[in-house]
């Protein structure tokens, strides 16, 4: 089935299905796996090695006469220089903490079912990444992560000092904290980028309007026959089309009016929906073969074998891929656009969650690991290189300006989003562009009520115990049957809406519904949502 590439943020499906892919329906498994406490101390280490923090705190005593090696993992794939870039982040740890580190990718093809293997198997893992796209409150839950309540002051004091006390707080799940949040701010919107050079080639619209989208689509396909222009979900552009919903298990709800939920599958709005889904199919906006196409979608985009994509898409995502086109085909244009015109689109900054690292409970070297993540994110050396390479061979800084060089390590080439650190961030020729993009987003935040300005749907941590074996058959119904109606690929709408609808409800669905409907509406009372 296609996947579209995360992009370090909790992606609106809108009107689409959340399906709890296998990294959450085998998280259980975990069960049996969990036991670390996190609360590991002095007594079971030895040698003073800790050095006063800027922040007055003293490490706690570890050991480092024995050289160990962290295992470090991330999602996407590895850029072309990572051994390069390795061998220089390894003598560094290799001094300051006596370890190494292998950095490990998933690669974005499959990746929620190796992430999920890879935590099941009890593999020792040190460092892994973590956001609720990624079902981390379902892992959290089950007992994936290490609590880092006390690991946290004792090995790294000056990271445990960086992160507001708020962050921390929101970041607790069941009172404990299970991963390290990121601090930089940013904003999202369901956005998308397209190819502004073919718009204006062929005197297209711009396609901020779900109407303007088929019209460029239609009209990139009608100059340029043999093009395919996306290879989305047909879903993700209907957050162009009315004000935008969420959907868990075919259940809608307002994002600003999150507490009143209806069913969407089968509603007249979703035959409706998947019928220009189907319009667009027809249309030879995607291939046929699309439910079996495992290509990532920005290496599609860059490559020029599409045209526009709506996956993922948020403001650092886009000045990512026009700094990467400017590289490989400066005669092209990217354009963006941040939300339907006309329409009351959500916004909002990032939760705290919404990209973190956590160590899970089979790691071997948790303190180790600790003190070297605070290092990438607390040092300067360390931090600019996981997150631009080499100077000199990777990038240039010219008038204060940060240069790629070269395709094998590019702006944040590790994915490297959950430790950023504004202080040692290099500025772009887009920086001035993409702060500008997050003013205006911040006028959108600010014409709705403050609560919800931190994404509400990443603070919301389901509990599927109950309901665990109904929602394995019905993730099985959506996989064969749903899926073809969110890209087109069927031939009548109203009877294959039917078949699925049928076989869902046979698999469960409706205890599947009630049981996410009770712990939602709970959280948003909790929240005042």
């Amino acid at each position: 089935m296609k996947q579209a590439k995360p992009t370090g943020h909790s992606r609106s499906f809108p009107k689409s299905v959340c399906l709890l892919t296998t990294t959450a329906l085998l998280a259980a498994s975990l069960l049996g796996c969990s036991g670390a406490t996190g609360t590991t101390t002095a007594a079971t280490t030895s040698a003073a090695t800790g050095e006063e923090s800027q922040s007055g705190s003293t490490a706690a005593s570890v050991d480092l006469s024995k050289s160990v090696q962290l295992q470090f993992y991330m999602l996407g794939d590895a850029p072309k220089d990572m051994d390069a870039v390795s061998e220089k982040i390894n003598e560094l740890a290799q001094h300051d903490l006596n370890c190494t580190v292998k950095f490990n990718f998933t690669t974005w093809t499959d990746w929620q079912e190796k992430y999920n293997t890879i935590l099941a198997s009890g593999e020792p893992v040190d460092l892994m990444y973590t956001a609720p796209w990624a079902s981390y409150g379902v892992y959290a839950k089950k007992g994936a992560f290490m609590a880092l309540n006390d690991l946290l002051p004792a090995y790294a004091p000056e990271l445990y000092a960086h992160v507001s006390e708020s962050d921390w707080e929101q970041s607790k799940t069941d009172g404990n904290i299970y991963t390290i949040p990121s601090t930089y701010k940013e904003y999202f919107s369901s956005g998308l980028i397209y190819r502004e050079d073919l718009r204006a080639a062929y005197n297209l619209p711009v396609p901020d309007t779900f109407e303007n989208i088929q019209a460029y689509m239609q009209g990139i396909k009608d100059n340029l026959p043999s093009q395919m222009v996306t290879n989305d979900q047909g879903s993700y552009y209907l957050a162009f089309k009315e004000a935008e919903q969420l959907t868990d298990y075919g259940m809608a709800y307002d994002y600003y009016n999150p507490s009143e939920v209806s069913t969407y599958w089968g509603s007249d709005q979703f035959i409706a929906d998947m019928t220009d889904i189907k319009s667009w199919a027809d249309s030879g906006f995607w291939s046929k073969s699309i439910l079996s196409d495992k290509t990532d979608t920005m290496n599609d985009f860059y490559s020029g074998k599409i045209v526009i994509t709506s996956s993922g898409i948020n403001p650092q995502k886009y000045i990512t891929a026009k700094m990467t086109i400017a590289q490989n085909h400066p005669d092209w244009e990217v354009g963006y656009v941040m939300g339907p015109e006309g329409i009351d689109y959500a916004a909002y900054t990032n939760h705290p969650l919404n990209n973190g690292y956590a160590i899970p409970v089979s790691s071997e070297n948790p303190e180790r690991a600790l003190m070297f993540y605070e290092k990438m994110v607390l040092d300067q050396t360390y931090n600019q290189l996981t997150e631009y390479g080499i100077e000199g061979t990777d990038y240039t800084v010219e008038d204060g300006i940060y240069q790629q060089v070269g395709d094998g390590f590019g702006y944040e080439g590790m994915n490297g989003w959950a430790w950023r650190n504004p202080d040692y961030m290099l500025k772009t020729e887009s920086t001035d562009q993409l702060n500008e993009i997050f003013d205006q987003l911040n006028q959108v935040i600010e014409t709705h009520p403050a609560k919800y300005s931190a994404k509400i749907t990443d603070g919301f941590f389901e509990d599927t115990t109950d309901y665990e074996n109904e929602l394995a058959a019905v993730n099985n119904v959506v996989s064969q049957y749903l899926n073809p109606l969110l890209y087109g690929e069927v031939e009548d709408v109203q009877a294959a809406t039917q078949t699925f609808l049928e076989k869902a409800e046979e698999a469960g669905l409706e205890k599947v519904q009630s049981g996410w409907t009770e712990q939602w509406k709970a959280y948003c009372a909790q929240n005042d949502y």
